[in-house]
């Protein structure tokens, strides 16, 4: 009797021993990775051109402001840190009418890549990293006609807060990005403009 009595002790740690570890392991799956798709809305940086209103109003092109359109991907490296590459449109525009009816116009566009580190815990994550920005380019219209000046493409750093609404993936976030555009082809005193801006974030990861 104690050696059925053994044997059963034995085979039922054994068993334990094998669920326990399948469980572990379906805990500890690889994850995997992730997309993301967002818009926002920054301010701030130098002034690049203005419109003044009959009512004693005025509105601005900056060059750290517009409304910005991304995706990208996010690839696990540890289970709180990731590796974040984003590809996006940021554009900021005005425009209105002078006393003849005719529209003015001006708009600032660029295509930032971002290439970020990205910490998370919980609901809460920060990245930070490079911002590239290519094809800078200001333009100006009136009357069917347009002026475009285009900017050196430039490396910046930018900064990022996500507050995730799990498990829906959705998020609120604000954005810092510090950047400087050079004028091409203009040999000018003036040639810099600072693109720093500050904003809003929304966005999904799925």
């Amino acid at each position: 009797m104690r050696l059925n009595k053994i044997g059963i002790a034995m085979a039922v740690a054994a068993g334990f021993s094998i669920s326990t570890s399948h469980a572990g392991m379906e805990d500890q799956e690889p994850k995997k990775v992730k997309f993301e798709i967002g818009a926002g809305i920054l301010g701030g940086g130098d002034e690049l051109a203005s419109i003044n209103f009959d009512d004693g109003s005025d509105d601005t092109v900056n060059a750290g402001s517009g409304v910005t359109l991304y995706a990208g991907i996010i690839a696990p490296i540890t289970s709180e840190w990731s590796g974040q590459v984003r590809l996006g449109w940021l554009n900021d525009s005005i425009s209105g009418e002078d006393g003849f009816g005719e529209v003015l116009e001006f708009s600032f566009s660029r295509l930032p890549l971002d290439l970020m580190a990205r910490y998370e815990h919980n609901k809460h994550s920060l990245s930070a990293g490079l911002t590239y920005h290519m094809s800078p380019e200001f333009e100006a219209s009136y009357d069917d006609e347009s002026v475009t000046v285009d900017f050196e493409s430039a490396t910046g750093f930018v900064a990022e807060y996500h507050y995730t609404f799990k498990p829906n993936r959705f998020y609120v976030g604000l954005k810092y990005q510090s950047i400087t555009y050079t004028l091409k082809d203009f040999d000018i005193n003036e040639s810099d403009f600072d693109g720093t801006g500050f904003g809003l974030l929304v966005g999904a990861i799925f």
